[in-house]
C-alpha cells in the first residue's frame, strides 16, 4: 500500500536452541512485498552473516513450509527404509550412513526410530498438504510423509509383541523412558509418547512413565488408572516387561545395561531412538 508495506520473515529455530539459531542462522529470508518493506526488514539483521535471501511474502512463507517438509520427509523416508532393512536383516544404521556420505544428501535428519513430534514439522507439514488439496494439486510426497509417521511409533509396540510371540500384552508392566518429543524440552504436542502410551492402554498394558521435565504436561494429556508417571528411573523400570525409550535424554542413554538386567522382570529393550 501507499502507507504501509506486508514482510514476512519466517524463523528456523530449533527448539531448545533457539537463541544459538538467532544469533547464527545459515540463511535469512526476507519476503517483503515492494524493495522497501524488504529493505526495512533486511536492516533489522545488520551485521549479521548469513545470506539473505529477499523474496516475495508468498514464496518466503512456502520456503519455511517446504525446508521442514522437506526434513519430516527425510525422517519417514528413512524409517520407511528400516522396516525394510530389518526384513532382509540389514543394518539400517549404515544403510544411513552409506547414503549420508553423498554430499548432495548429507546424513541430517537420516537417523531412523519412532518418527517425528513437536509443534513445527507436524503442523508444517499438513498446512503444506492441505493447501495442496485447496489448489488441487496432487501432494503424494507430503501425504506419504504423514502417514508413514503417523504408523512409526506404534511400531515400537509390534516389536515388543512380537518377542512375545503375539502374546497379550493385558497386566503386563511397560516402562516408557521418555515422554517429550524430544530432549531439552517439556513439549510434548505431538509427541509419539502419546499414541504409544495410547495404545499400550489399549492393550491393557499398566504403563510406568517418566521424563525429567515434560511429565507435568503430559499428565493433562491422558488420564488412565493404568498409567503411573514417576520420577524415578529405578522405579519405572522395576518389574517391568518390557522397556520403550522414546526420548533420548542423556540421563537414559547413560543407563547401564546391568541397570536393565537387575530391575527389569523381563529384560526387553525397544530402543525408539538408536541411543544405545
Amino acid at each position: 500500500g501507499k502507507d504501509f508495506g506486508v514482510g514476512m520473515n519466517p524463523e528456523f529455530l530449533r527448539e531448545g536452541v533457539a537463541l544459538k539459531d538467532f544469533l547464527a542462522p545459515d540463511r535469512i529470508v526476507i519476503g517483503g512485498n515492494d524493495e522497501r518493506s524488504q529493505q526495512l526488514i533486511a536492516k533489522t539483521y545488520e551485521g549479521f552473516e548469513a545470506p539473505i535471501l529477499q523474496v516475495d511474502p508468498t514464496t518466503a512463507e512456502i520456503i519455511k513450509l517446504a525446508s521442514n517438509s522437506f526434513l519430516a520427509m527425510k525422517i519417514s523416508f528413512i524409517n520407511e527404509i528400516a522396516n525394510i532393512a530389518e526384513k532382509v536383516g540389514s543394518d539400517v544404521s549404515s544403510i544411513a550412513q552409506g547414503v549420508g556420505m553423498d554430499e548432495r544428501i548429507s546424513n541430517k535428519f537420516l537417523r531412523a526410530g519412532l518418527g517425528y513430534g513437536g509443534s513445527c514439522f507436524p503442523k508444517d507439514v499438513s498446512a503444506l498438504y492441505q493447501k495442496s488439496k485447496e489448489l488441487n494439486v496432487p501432494s503424494n510426497l507430503l501425504k506419504a510423509t504423514i502417514e508413514t509417521n503417523k504408523i512409526q511409533p506404534l511400531r515400537a509396540i509390534e516389536l515388543l509383541k512380537e518377542i512375545y510371540a503375539g502374546e497379550s500384552l493385558k497386566d503386563k508392566r511397560i516402562a516408557i523412558l521418555g515422554l517429550a518429543f524430544k530432549p531439552d524440552t517439556d513439549d510434548i504436542r505431538d509427541a509419539v509418547s502419546v499414541p504409544i502410551i495410547e495404545k499400550l492402554l489399549e492393550e491393557g498394558a499398566i504403563v510406568y512413565a517418566t521424563d525429567p521435565v515434560a511429565m507435568n504436561n503430559f499428565e493433562k494429556e491422558i488420564a488412565n488408572e493404568n498409567l503411573h508417571l514417576v520420577n524415578s528411573i529405578e522405579e519405572v523400570l522395576l518389574s517391568s516387561e518390557g522397556c520403550i525409550l522414546v526420548t533420548e535424554w542423556k540421563i537414559y542413554k547413560d543407563i547401564s545395561p546391568e541397570m536393565f538386567l537387575e530391575l527389569m522382570k523381563n529384560p526387553i529393550l525397544i530402543d525408539g531412538r538408536r541411543a544405545y
